[in-house]
């Protein structure tokens, strides 16, 4: 369905609203709603404005939604939702939960919107149940899943080609696992689709998306934040073994059990596709029963 022009107008302003926001409201409780999902790390500037209030967020704060989530030039951010989903905010970036709801099943819908900096989103049980129920907007176009794992970053003429030149302005994105669509705001006909492994350019909402033989080094540069990130704030599975005995490597790639789990954790280990099961944050020997092929997620690592 094609994006109101309207739509497109709130979406570049909110980052004003914003700013405006912070300035001008003073830091309070806020009032008890349903939480959509809560921050497993955080580090550095990082706050959300909820309504009229600008809160600090911290490790196991809850995120509602319509938060509007901004980190500063030191801030990163880990959140996991109720359906398992993963979203890591790098430094700079403004990231807006437009509308959350899990039911597992009824009404479900996960609409995020990055309006500045960069993220990477793991699909939780909303996106996997259905597609369409899941949606990234940034300024240029909106990104629907065929998958699972991807990375964008905005570009304001503040990111760096290799050879220490500006890069040119827009949306630059990876996918790492599954398929994405990514769809420019003033003609769903450029829509484009790109796969595990793929890097793209979309330079403005009259364009179409554009492949990439190389990824930028401001992408990489992401990645490699992000698993330093990881390692700092202790979210990293050191070791998990499987039935019938295959060992998971710490950190990268997802993989696949049935059964029965033991093995070492340190940090935070995320089940996907188990909604009874919450994120797991206790070091040492873990054992839980999974169900049959259930997923693990590779928290955000590579």
């Amino acid at each position: 369905m094609r994006t109101s022009g309207h739509a497109r107008v709130r979406l570049k302003r909110l980052l004003g609203v914003f700013c405006v926001a912070f300035c001008a409201a003073a830091f309070a409780l806020p009032a008890r709603a349903e939480s959509a999902g809560k921050v497993l790390s955080a580090d550095g500037d990082a706050l959300v404005l909820r309504g009229s209030q600008i809160l600090r967020l911290f490790r196991g704060a809850a995120v509602e939604s319509g938060d509007q989530i901004h980190t500063g030039t030191d801030g990163k951010v880990l959140i996991v939702f109720t359906d398992s989903g993963l979203v890591w905010l790098r430094a700079n970036s403004d990231f807006v939960v437009e509308e959350y709801s899990y039911a597992q099943g009824r009404g479900e819908m996960a609409f995020f919107s990055l309006l500045k900096g960069g993220a990477r989103s793991l699909t939780g049980l909303i996106g996997r149940r259905t597609r369409s129920n899941f949606r990234l907007r940034v300024p240029v176009a909106t990104i629907g899943i065929r998958g699972t794992d991807f990375s964008v970053v905005i570009c304001q003429r503040d990111c760096r080609d290799s050879d220490g030149s500006t890069a040119a302005k827009g949306l630059y994105g990876e996918v790492i696992q599954g398929r994405i669509a990514v769809t420019p705001f003033e003609d769903r006909l450029l829509e484009r689709e790109f796969g595990a492994g793929e890097f793209f350019h979309l330079a403005d909402e009259r364009s179409s998306p554009t492949p990439l033989f190389l990824p930028p080094p401001f992408l990489r540069s992401q990645q490699d934040e992000q698993a330093r990130f990881m390692d700092q704030t202790g979210t990293a599975v050191t070791g998990v073994t499987a039935a019938p005995g295959s060992l998971l490597p710490g950190a990268p790639g997802a993989g696949s059990l049935t059964g029965s789990v033991t093995g070492t954790l340190n940090g935070t280990l995320t089940l996907i596709g188990a909604p009874a099961a919450p994120p797991i944050v206790l070091p040492g020997t873990i054992s839980t029963s999974l169900p049959a092929g259930l997923p693990i997620s590779p928290l955000l690592r590579r």
